[in-house]
């Protein structure tokens, strides 16, 4: 009789153990989601660069980035060319980066993956051009030569996504 309780104070010792190595897992658990909902959530209120940029670049142009048709219809376009270049060049890259890992890569078929993705950055630079076009045919006088002379200067930050974005 005394063996069988002995057992048994051993397996309630051990699930005691058990439950509160579960219990720190799962606060561990709560407190890493927590901080990760925080951060994302300060993250999602903060503008990322390229509309920090657009809306320097409606600064110099004197247009009210959330308020300019215009702007609002360039940055839209140029944001969703520049998001489809990179989903669609993203696997192409990685095919590249996988057939150099290999211990003979084949450099016909790397050729032919860098075909595709130069063939996705035109095609995305194409969209921004037409994007750029539209824009310049709405600005007012004064907007167009404001940013012609700010694309020409190529060091201002404000216009580096129309750059990225029109890069072959």
């Amino acid at each position: 009789m005394n063996e069988r309780v002995h057992s048994i104070d051993g397996g309630g010792h051990r699930l005691v153990l058990l439950l509160a190595g579960l219990s720190v897992a799962l606060n561990l658990l709560a407190g890493g989601a927590y901080i990760g909902s925080t951060y994302f959530a300060t993250q999602q209120g903060r503008p990322n660069m390229f509309d920090r940029r657009f809306a320097d670049l409606g600064t110099k142009l004197g247009a009210d980035p959330a308020g300019d048709a215009g702007l609002t219809a360039l940055r839209r376009s140029i944001r969703l060319a520049l998001d489809v270049r990179h989903l669609r060049s993203q696997p192409l890259m990685e095919d590249i980066t996988a057939e150099f890992a290999k211990p003979a890569p084949d450099e016909a078929r790397i050729r032919a993956l860098q075909d595709q993705a130069l063939a996705v950055r035109r095609a995305s630079g194409d969209e921004t051009l037409a994007a750029l076009i539209a824009f310049l045919v709405q600005a007012t006088p004064d907007q167009r030569t404001k940013l012609l002379a700010l694309l020409g200067e190529m060091k201002d930050e404000s216009t580096m996504p129309l750059r990225f974005g029109l890069m072959p």
